[in-house]
This record gives structure tokens, sequence and C-alpha cells, in this order.
């Protein structure tokens, strides 16, 4: 049957609201883990190594990522676009208006038995919504958040094609179940948030398939190869990482080890956050619990007193199933622009609940009910757009600096060893603080190196340190060049640097060598001093609180962060600086020891060892 040319305008008007949205993104250079991930992906691709895109990702083990199909995806575009960004940006768009038709196509097949005109402002709605949502950016945007478009793209395929093979029959249904399954297996290749889909298949078939169509019992045979190849992909991890949960450490800790009271705080928080996406004020819980109520008690006081309505009860619900559960792999924690990525499929959830909201209040009016639906609609659309249009000219803005980061740092002059840069931008944030865009959270060396500057220049990153806080670095290299970002010039200039007057922390002598693994150090502890790890590398700087306290002798043990450095040297295969401060109960600096060369021995065994001379540091 040919679909009538006006039903046409109901997928079109979304993404012609969306390219109109982001299209001033277009023009964005790279930033941030861009620059990481088109280096190291360009020189390693992963059909190259093979046997890499079935182990950790990037063989990084210690972040636990398993995507070897977005790695593939993103690889390919890299070959094909090397260092021209509006490659990427337009098939990132084309990926995202992808998943923008599949949430209407969603919407239609749950809106079947409402009828035609409800099914048709279902459909127009969540998709309009989705588009629309303003946190998309950093999912769309940030060329590195790759992964998370792919898997939300092969998500919601999946669901769709689940959908369908439980309103068709015969061959035909047989085919969009194998569709589902396949589309379920490239998600989980794809981003690790895709776990979820079987609960999404689940919750369908005992909570919006009518009760009279097949017994629960048969229902299970549609969903149960999707739970087992769950439990197959979840083995595997364990396999990988030798734990089933993985992905950031602190998340997967928060999810290992939950606190009931937290998680319950953090999910009405997102919750109220991921409709009405403000950060200008700090969230208040007692909103955020009044928000949750209104937002579910009201619609099911609509559904049990309108009998006309209760059609859109069940994909309601199903929508609030799929935007909470797309929220539990990252623990509920509220998310800012610059990590909005996080909620990429959560906000096709919402918009779901949203779309069927107003189509059950369209249908309880018999006269001009649908004009009062998409009212609800544009309650929502107008203000995420107008954030929206906001949050792309921060992504280009974010860009911007990062240009300009790069190009005052390949003006510098040259110098014969390496270039120590502290203050870099690592994001763009507004007048309170809040990331709305990555500038150099990642990637400043790898911006003015192959392939992206030639010949390269050997830069090392410093945690953000003025003052007194340079004294190890004048200790251990006093002829290295050390650049500091002045945001106030945009330009790097050399930073002021103080005498050396602080107390020095020595090394344990040789006669006492360390472990594998850790350092030790002399020092005279104050009554109430903290100890930290400083080190400075390729990938970034980065500081360590100390934990456990010097010995009565004076011997402070000082535990190396293995999974960082393992990170750096997979990545980069560079040299890692390291120095220790000491700070009184206040936090003042009062003693340091000097920047000295980390060597791979220090943390890993076997032969392999840092090629370089640097003696004045060593």
């Amino acid at each position: 049957m040919r679909r009538r040319p006006h039903a046409l305008l109901a997928p079109a008007l979304p993404l012609a609201a969306m390219v109109a949205c982001y299209a001033p993104a277009l023009s964005r250079g790279f930033t941030s883990e861009d620059f990481l991930l088109i280096r190291y992906l360009g020189q390693h691709p992963p059909w190259e190594q093979g046997a890499s895109l079935f182990g950790p990702w990037l063989g990084i083990a210690g972040i636990q990522f398993f995507r070897p199909v977005s790695t593939l995806l993103f690889a390919l575009e890299i070959a094909a676009f090397g260092t021209f960004a509006r490659g990427y940006l337009a098939v990132h768009l084309l990926v995202h208006a992808l998943a923008i038709l599949l949430v209407w196509a969603i919407a239609r097949q749950l809106a079947r038995p409402l009828g035609a005109t409800i099914a048709g402002l279902s459909g127009a709605a969540a998709a309009l919504l989705f588009a629309l949502y303003p946190l998309h950016p950093n999912a769309v945007v940030f060329v590195a958040s790759f992964a998370t478009l792919y898997g939300g793209l092969f998500a919601l395929l999946a669901f769709f094609a689940y959908l369908r093979y439980r309103q068709e029959s015969g061959g035909k249904a047989r085919a969009f179940w194998l569709l589902a399954l396949a589309a379920f297996v490239l998600a989980l290749g794809s981003y690790e948030a895709a776990a979820v889909v079987p609960v999404w298949l689940v919750a369908h078939d005992h909570l919006v398939l009518p009760s009279g169509t097949r017994p629960h019992r048969q229902r299970i045979r549609g969903w149960l190869p999707f739970a087992a190849l769950l439990g197959a992909y979840l083995l595997l991890r364990r396999h990988l990482f030798g734990q089933v949960v993985g992905g950031y450490e602190a998340t997967r800790q928060r999810l290992l080890a939950p606190q009931a009271a937290s998680l319950l705080r953090d999910a009405l928080l997102s919750i109220q956050r991921l409709h009405l996406p403000r950060f200008d004020a700090a969230p208040s819980l007692g909103t955020a619990a009044l928000a949750l109520a209104l937002m579910t008690l009201a619609p099911m006081a609509l559904f049990a007193s309108v009998p006309s309505t209760r059609a859109a009860a069940r994909p309601w619900l199903l929508g609030w199933v799929v935007m909470v559960t797309a929220m539990a792999p990252f623990a509920f924690q509220p998310v800012v622009p610059a990590s909005g990525r996080y909620w990429y499929i959560a906000a096709a959830g919402a918009a779901l609940g949203l779309a069927f909201l107003a189509a059950a209040i369209a249908s309880a009016l018999p006269r001009g009910g649908w004009v009062v639906g998409w009212l609800v609609v544009a309650a929502f659309t107008v203000p995420w757009a107008l954030n929206l249009s906001a949050q792309v000219r921060h992504c280009r803005a974010a860009a911007d600096l990062a240009g300009a980061v790069r190009v005052s740092l390949l003006r510098l002059p040259a110098v014969s060893g390496p270039r120590f840069v502290t203050g870099y931008p690592s994001f763009l944030t507004d007048a309170g603080g809040v990331p709305l865009a990555q500038v150099f959270h990642y990637g400043l060396r790898d911006a003015v190196t192959p392939p992206f500057h030639r010949p390269a220049l050997d830069i090392v990153m410093l945690p953000p340190l003025s003052g007194n806080e340079l004294t190890p670095v004048l200790r251990g290299a006093p002829l290295a060049a050390v650049a500091a970002w002045d945001p106030t010039r945009s330009a790097w200039r050399s930073p002021d640097l103080p005498p050396d007057a602080l107390p020095e922390l020595v090394t344990q002598p040789d006669r006492a060598t360390p472990p594998m693994g850790e350092l030790r150090l002399r020092v005279s502890p104050v009554a109430g001093a903290r100890f930290r790890l400083l080190l400075a590398a390729p990938i970034n700087g980065a500081v360590f609180d100390l934990q456990q306290a010097p010995s009565p002798q004076g011997v402070l043990r000082v535990p190396l962060p293995l999974d960082f450095l393992r990170t750096n040297d997979r990545l980069y295969g560079s040299p890692v600086y390291w120095w220790v401060e000491e700070r009184d109960a206040g936090g003042q600096l009062i003693a340091c020891s000097r920047m000295r060369l980390l060597r791979r021995r220090a943390w890993m065994p076997g032969p392999r060892d840092q090629k370089r001379s640097l003696s004045p540091i060593e």
C-alpha cells in the first residue's frame, strides 16, 4: 500500500528541525579525545590488528570497555576522512537522523491500537522530542562519542525489529526476530549501556501486549534468547576483565556496592534534569521528588478516570521503562552538557513517555484534542530547541578554543627537549563552572603530532600548577621549557617561576629498593600533613592523594596508579614523570620532591624499558 504524501511529513519535520539546529556545528573542528582517537586508530587500524577487536577496547584492560563494532566503524571513518572534521560530523548527523526515524517508527508501532490519528501524533511527537533534546550535541557533535551513537542506533533498531516481530506472523515475523537479535549483537559490541535492551523486550511482552494475544509462557520464547545472549556477553566481560560490571571505575563501584539512599536521590534528580535540563541552579531533592510525583501520578490519574486514554497507558509506561533502565548503567548519576551522551538512549524513553502522554490528553478531548496534545509537546520542544541551539553554539565555541590552544602552541619557539604545559582548558564552562563541552580533557599532545601536524612536538602534560607548585619541575629539569595557558590573552606564556625555597623530599637509597609498583621517599612529616603523587605524562597530568601515612622512620610508601600508567603506555609508549608534594592540614604546600623520570621497569615486569635519555631529570 502506497503511503500518502502528507504522512511522510511526520518524520520529515523532526529531521528538518534537527538539521536546522545542528547546521552551525558542521564547520566545527576537533576537540579533546577526537585528536587522540583519530591519531591512535589511524596508526593502529583494527583490521591490521584483528585480535585487538576481540579484547579490551584499544587493548586497555583498565578502562573495561568492549567495543569491537563501534571501534571498527569509527576506524572506517578515520580511513575515509582522516583529519577532515566535516566528514565525521556529516556521518554522525546521519546516524542521529536514523535514530530519530527509529524513535518515530517505534512510537508508531506502539500506537497502532490507538488509531491512525493518535498514532500519527505519537510518532511525530516522539521523533520531534528526541530530535530536539538539548543534551544530544555531546553525542552527535563530539566525534569521540561514536560508541554512544552507534550503540544507541543498534539498540533502537533491535527494539523496533522486535516490535515488528510481535506484530507479524510466519516468515516475516521470523525475519524481524532475526534482525532484532543481530541488531542486539551489534549494540552490545558497540556500547555497554545496550545491555538493558532485553529488559525493554520483557516489559513490552508482559506489560504492553494485550493479555489475550498469547499466554505469557509463550511470550517468553521471544525474548529468552536475548537474555541468554546477554548472559554470554557478561561471561565474556568476566573473561576479559575479571568481572561482569565494567566501565569507569567510579561508576563500577557505585553499581557493585550501591547505597540505596544515594541511588534514589540521583535517580530523582536525573529524571527531573532529563526532562528539564537546566544547570543554572543547584538541583533540589524536594523539587525533584515533586516533579516526579506530578509526572507519574497525574498521567495515572488521567488513565484511570478517562477510559479513552487507557490504551496509551501501557506504551507510556514502556517509555518510562526505557528511560529508567537506560540511566541504570551509569548509576543514575546526573549529567552536565559535556557528559550528555550518557542520556542519549534515556532521552528516547523520555520522548516516548511524553509523546504518549500527549496522545492520551488528545484522546481524552473529543474536539480539538490534537491541538491540546501538540501544545503539551510544544511545552517541551520549544525550550528544548532553544537550549539545543545554545549547546550547539557551545560545542562550536569549544572547538574554536581548542583550535586557538593548538595554534598558539605551534607558534612557540622550538626546544630541543620536551615542553611541559599546564593550565590548558579541559572544558568550556559557563559562569557557574558547569562543563559545557570538551576542549582538551585529553588529546593536546595528539593535536600537534601526525596526522595533525608534522613534525611532531614533544609535549608533556602537567596537572594544573602555578607558583611554587612548579618547583619540582625546576628541580628535576632546570633547563626544561614550561608553558602555561593564559585564558585572558588566549595564548601560551612562560609562567612566573618561584625561587627554589621549599624543603626537598628525597628518594629512598638504593639498598632499600621498593617492590615493583611502589616508590619510597624519606620525609619529615608535619602533624596533619597530607601527601600527593603527581604525574606528568603525554596522556594527561594527574594527581593522586596518598592515604598511607609515613612510617615511624620517616619512609613514605607511594603506590603507583597502574591503570593510568598502562593506559599511557598503550596509547603513547612514552615516559612518565613523577614527584610528591607534602601539604599541611590547611592545604599549604610545605615540601616536595624533584620531578623524575618513571622507568617502565618500576611498575611493569619485562625487558622493555624507555630508551630515552633524560639525565637532567633522572
